[in-house]
């Protein structure tokens, strides 16, 4: 029912919300929004209900732009193993983020009414957005993530831009050089960044 060639809508899953980017045929972007999740301090079927409501709005859009749904394949398994070692506040946060319910809700949302779910590898999509497109588009690191998650769903790469080059060497692959400005300034500031 969706076709690649209209473009995709990538989505970016937070704690407390989903980022999603609609994307054209050429990469463009064409809109983008936030979908609250309010999770915190609710019983189980309420959570339930809020993840079924995100994904039934998300997999409409789908339906009704004729577009598939592009998401990061991430596995928080070995997160939650190390789990007792971590800080308290991260502990409950990991705990608490429903991440297997909520693309659980969202591929069988999206197998009933026929919407393709393509999964792309995650490395580097929160760095590459904020990097890139924070500043240029002015929107927020979920929502540049789910951009360049859009972006990755119907084949496009990531170049690297022109004041980022010295950190990297010609010869790497384009996953070694996101990789080697990632340890220059994946932990630099928005603001530290555009400096």
């Amino acid at each position: 029912m969706t076709k690649k060639e209209e473009g995709s809508i990538g989505i970016d899953i937070n704690v407390n919300h989903i980022a999603v980017s609609h994307i054209d045929r050429q990469g463009n972007l064409c809109r983008q929004q936030i979908l609250l999740m309010k999770l915190k301090g609710k019983t189980r079927n309420q959570r339930k209900h809020e993840i079924a409501e995100a994904a039934s709005k998300i997999i409409h859009e789908c339906v009704h732009t004729h577009k598939p749904l592009v998401m990061e394949a991430l596995d928080f398994s070995g997160k939650k193993n190390k789990q007792r070692y971590q800080p308290k506040g991260l502990n409950r946060m990991l705990s608490e983020f429903a991440y297997a319910q909520i693309t659980e809700a969202i591929e069988r949302k999206a197998a009933y009414e026929g919407v393709e779910v393509i999964k792309v590898d995650p490395a580097y999509t929160s760095m590459i957005g904020k990097l890139k497109y924070v500043r240029d588009k002015g929107m927020s690191v979920h929502q540049a993530a789910s951009y360049v998650i859009a972006r990755k769903g119907i084949g496009y790469k990531e170049k690297i831009l022109r004041e980022y080059r010295v950190f990297v060497k010609e010869k790497q692959t384009q996953a070694e050089q996101w990789a080697a400005i990632g340890k220059k300034v994946g932990k630099a500031s928005i603001k530290e960044c555009q400096l």
